[in-house]
């Protein structure tokens, strides 16, 4: 694929969207809050608990024909992409962590298989739901006709709410160990992500409010902030429960893709594109760079606000260098 192809086939609103909401991740995994308490620092307060419904919606929104074509070959290659970074990292992260200090192999089988070792990198929980998610979306897909398949996704949607604002959720498995809680929690509060972006693509929703861009793109801006002015049910969960953050997610994502990117000089995409990239990479590693950069270098303030910029960019700096292997399953782990 050429730039011109590139530009032309990146959505440059969602690509930069992405970025954000990595850094999001980024700060809320290494940057110490305290002394930022300006205003100017409370949106990068804000996106942190974004960052995960944001890419969950995307996810899906991006890969539903996948589902609806019931190509197994197509499912097979997505499922590659998804379990290839999470056992590749996992050992990354158990190999090079000895270095730091003494990680038990029971670690690395957390790991592997929540996504959420206490020591190694509990941010892959979210790859865990993205398996699991996907593989019920193609079963769902593979036995009922398509029909029955999006009744059973609005049905799984609505238990999902039901189980979040009843605490049943809670209940089920608030008293399991730290490596289980969450990933089982999480996956009633992550379901409505990926089926929103489903629906989103499968009813083409966006092009209906792209329709209406300007108004849309202004609605949605202005009902940001409700949240913040109304106060929503709160609902007691596993980070991601209830509607408030619900609802912020879809709006953001919907105001950004009613912003006229399409109409940006080719130059400034190609831009665009490049400083987004290797998000899922900087994802994956930030926590071990992180970790190095603290233990060897204990006197620069990496948890500082800078120090996360800074952060931010070496992870790229490592994810460009790792992409250049000439190996597509290497490239996978950053890519």
């Amino acid at each position: 694929m050429n730039g011109k192809e590139s530009t032309n086939h990146t959505n440059i609103g969602f690509a930069l969207l992405r970025m954000l909401m990595c850094f999001g991740v980024l700060l809320a995994h290494c940057w110490n809050k305290k002394g930022y308490d300006s205003i100017f620092f409370l949106p990068f307060r804000e996106i942190q608990v974004l960052a995960a419904p944001v890419f969950m919606f995307l996810s899906f929104y991006f890969s539903y024909k996948t589902f609806v074509s019931k190509d197994k070959d197509r499912f097979l290659k997505r499922m590659k992409r998804l379990l290839l970074p999470q056992i590749g990292w996992t050992f990354i992260y158990w190999i090079l962590f000895q270095f730091i200090e003494n990680v038990p192999f029971s670690e690395l089988l957390w790991q592997l298989f929540t996504g959420h070792s206490t020591v190694l990198n509990a941010t892959m929980w979210f790859q865990i739901e993205l398996i699991v998610i996907t593989i019920l979306f193609h079963l769902l897909f593979s036995m009922l006709d398509e029909k029955k398949a999006i009744s059973v996704l609005y049905l799984l949607m609505f238990l999902c709410f039901i189980l979040q604002f009843s605490k049943v959720n809670l209940f089920l498995f608030d008293d399991l160990r730290f490596e289980l809680k969450y990933p089982l929690g999480r996956f009633a509060e992550m379901l409505p992500y990926a089926i929103s972006g489903f629906f989103f693509s499968y009813y083409k929703i966006m092009n209906k409010l792209k329709q209406h861009r300007l108004l849309a793109a202004l609605v949605s801006l202005f009902l940001l902030p409700l949240p913040y002015l109304i106060d929503f049910p709160v609902v007691k969960g596993f980070g991601y429960s209830g509607v408030t953050i619900f609802y912020l997610s879809i709006l953001m994502i919907i105001f950004v893709e009613m912003l006229p990117f399409d109409l940006l000089h080719p130059t400034i995409k190609k831009a665009a594109i490049l400083i987004s990239s290797y998000t899922p990479g900087i994802y994956c590693c930030h926590r071990l760079i992180f970790a190095f950069l603290s233990h060897f270098f204990p006197a620069f303030a990496f948890s500082s606000f800078a120090g996360c910029i800074f952060l931010y960019l070496i992870c790229y700096i490592i994810c460009l260098m790792i992409f250049q292997v000439p190996n597509r399953y290497i490239k996978i782990l950053v890519s």
